[in-house]
């Protein structure tokens, strides 16, 4: 081995890269925002969410950056790969919300979601996570169903 390949690095490029590809995504937001008109803070426009979100997306992105070069995690162990067993329960816990938001109603796919995502995490406890996700849902119905009054319904009978 080389000198240069046995210096610990002073960042974390995992944590980094997360950061880099957070920034892109809130970029792209901010990016096509202006492709609307965005108005002002009195009269907004179409465009003036999609640019408000997706600056402070790119923020929080600067954010994990500068925290990826403070913290670095010395135990960690160099080359894990994919975590797969966190990528499929997250992405079927999506996958669950469509499946169920028109055929079960909001509540149920709301506290289904919650459920499979959990299972991305294999330490995860039952009653804990059966809490979360009654309290998830019935927030979730709360804001988006009585609050902001979107069309969404609570249970399918």
């Amino acid at each position: 081995m080389t000198e240069h390949s046995t210096k610990k690095r002073n960042f974390d490029p995992r944590a980094l890269t997360a950061a880099l590809l957070v920034i892109a995504v809130g970029g792209f937001a901010v990016f096509q925002g202006f492709g609307y008109r965005v108005g002002e803070l009195q009269r907004m426009g179409s465009g003036y969410f999609p640019v408000l979100v997706g600056s402070a997306i790119v923020l929080l992105g600067l954010g994990m950056a500068a925290l990826s070069f403070l913290y670095r995690d010395e135990d960690e162990e160099q080359g894990q790969g994919i975590a797969y067993r966190s990528a499929i329960f997250v992405l079927g816990s999506v996958v669950v919300f469509g499946m169920l938001i028109d055929s079960y109603g909001m509540l149920p796919a709301v506290f289904a979601t919650i459920v499979v995502a959990a299972f991305a995490d294999p330490r995860q406890r039952v009653i804990p996570v059966l809490i979360l996700a009654a309290v998830t849902s019935v927030v979730s119905v709360g804001l988006f169903v009585y609050a902001l009054d979107l069309p969404f319904k609570v249970f399918v009978w």
